[in-house]
């Protein structure tokens, strides 16, 4: 299982799943205040169960969860890898690149400042989405086929300040 949360100005203390704790896979934070983190639980319980996302504060925050099969479970991921706006201003489109391989799945979390629609780049699977909600601090998950370099792309609506994250899962 994988989370994805996007946070402006707090910071995720602990999320759980059924009770169970996920860890930390990594962070990227912004200058501008916005980060995203990627957690992680291997081998989840089955069934339907509650994902809790707890904070050291209350301010702009989203999240999101995906489960995957087949993954490794003594070693599940690779590289974390983060990129922001930071040095680029406000830009429309988001990325991160990363190494990967064949037979993996790159899973990525995009986090922005004011609610701009978010469009997935080309051959990403878009899993959850907050854009174009009005909120501030809006969010977007996606996956894609791994390969030797594997590039995370979004197009946004308007120009945004951006985080974005992303880590390969490895196959069984």
């Amino acid at each position: 299982m994988i989370v994805g949360v996007i946070a402006f100005s707090v910071n995720v203390t602990g999320i759980t799943y059924n009770g169970v704790a996920l860890g930390v896979l990594g962070t990227q934070v912004a200058d501008t205040g916005v980060h995203v983190e990627l957690w992680g639980l291997k081998n989840p319980a089955s069934g339907s169960h509650n994902v809790v996302v707890s904070f050291d504060g209350s301010n702009d925050v989203g999240a999101g969860s995906m489960t995957f099969d087949g993954v490794h479970q003594t070693t599940p991921t690779g590289t974390f890898v983060g990129n922001d706006s930071d040095a680029g201003g406000s830009t429309t489109t988001p990325s991160v690149t990363l190494s990967s391989a064949a037979g993996e799945v790159v899973v990525d979390v995009l986090g922005q400042n004011f609610g701009a629609s978010m469009t997935a780049g080309g051959g990403q699977t878009d899993r959850w989405n907050q854009g174009g909600s009005q909120l501030f601090d809006t969010g977007a998950g996606s996956t894609k086929a791994g390969a030797s370099s594997v590039t995370m792309q979004w197009t946004l609506d308007s120009a945004q300040q951006w985080t974005i994250a992303a880590i390969p899962l490895k196959p069984a």
